[in-house]
């Protein structure tokens, strides 16, 4: 996972398919990213409703770098293999972590291993390994604790 040092959320709330798998928990993912932003995480939601499809596209290309890297699938995540990204931002929300460098280390939902890793999976894990998010680890240091 690396560490996390922002999320963005591209997401239309109002367009979301909350029966589509990848989608499963999507109210709780933004409880958690509500949670995440309190806690001093780096949370940018943008609104897709008024993206047109090309830049959508465009975003979509910039993020899918880490599955190539990491060898997870994407593509029938947010669409199809005839039509990628047909749903990403859209009907399918996504997120997508930066590190240190700035550029774009993971992106949910994924498959990996025949599973589909949810948004609100990724965001659990932040909570169950306050060493992967910044802000807690900082906020720990603040409080005169560290982490070994």
């Amino acid at each position: 996972m690396g560490n996390v040092i922002k999320c963005a959320l591209y997401c239309d709330r109002p367009a979301v398919v909350k029966e589509i798998p990848a989608n499963a928990k999507f109210d709780e993912a933004l409880r958690l990213i509500e949670e995440l932003r309190i806690s001093g995480l780096a949370v940018d939601i943008v609104d897709t409703a008024a993206m047109s499809a090309n830049e959508l596209h465009r975003l979509y290309f910039q993020s899918i770098a880490p599955a190539v890297i990491k060898k997870y699938r994407v593509r029938q995540i947010f669409g199809s293999r005839r039509r990628p990204a047909t749903l990403f931002g859209r009907e399918v929300p996504a997120l997508v972590t930066f590190g240190p460098t700035g550029y774009a280390e993971d992106l949910f939902p994924h498959e990996q291993a025949g599973v589909v890793v949810t948004i609100r999976d990724f965001l659990k894990t932040l909570f169950q390994a306050p060493l992967a998010n910044p802000a807690a680890e900082l906020q720990n240091q603040e409080r005169g604790g560290t982490r070994k």
